[in-house]
């Protein structure tokens, strides 16, 4: 059995799915990616910036109230 299709073996079994499929797959990947920045943005603001605990977790909260309409609307104007 050659290294390739040690490889490829796997990824077989996704072969026959539609593209939209895979289009689905790489909006959730870089929906993933883009929520990974809250951890990050946490640790900027209190060690870069000097915010308090208090302050980071105010901020932190109204970027999650803001990100919630945003994300209906985007699934809105998606599906249309």
């Amino acid at each position: 059995m050659s290294r390739n299709s040690v490889i490829q073996q796997p990824f077989m079994l996704y072969k026959g799915l539609p593209r939209d499929i895979f289009f689905i797959f790489i909006a959730r990947i870089v929906s993933s990616v883009g929520h990974f920045v809250f951890p990050f943005m946490t640790l900027v603001l209190t060690d870069k910036m000097g915010l308090s605990a208090k302050e980071t977790g105010t901020f932190m909260l109204m970027t999650t109230f803001a990100f919630i309409p945003g994300s209906l609307l985007g699934g809105k104007l998606s599906d249309t």
